[in-house]
């Protein structure tokens, strides 16, 4: 087990992962930019995120995660998904 996580390390320690999201006020929508050398880089950025949003909240991950998991489903959010996908 030692081994394959510090395997794991070192593929994360060259991975490249750039995350890039902006909101003007006035505005409703993101602009996003995502650019990763794999699509775990891209995951474990995501992942630093949300510990981190968690961090700064004294939540724990599981709880920002019931959370988002809500968010994601609700249908209006499904509904602005889409219609950002069709343009």
């Amino acid at each position: 087990m030692e081994e394959a996580n510090s395997r794991a390390y070192q593929i994360g320690l060259q991975s490249d992962c750039i995350i890039k999201l902006e909101k003007r006020a006035g505005e409703n929508r993101y602009q996003r930019h995502f650019k990763a050398s794999s699509a775990s880089a891209l995951l474990n950025g995501m992942a630093v995120l949300i510990r981190d949003y968690a961090e700064t909240l004294n939540l724990s991950v599981v709880e920002v995660l019931s959370v988002l998991a809500v968010v994601l489903t609700m249908p209006t959010i499904q509904e602005k998904n889409r219609e950002s996908e069709d343009q």
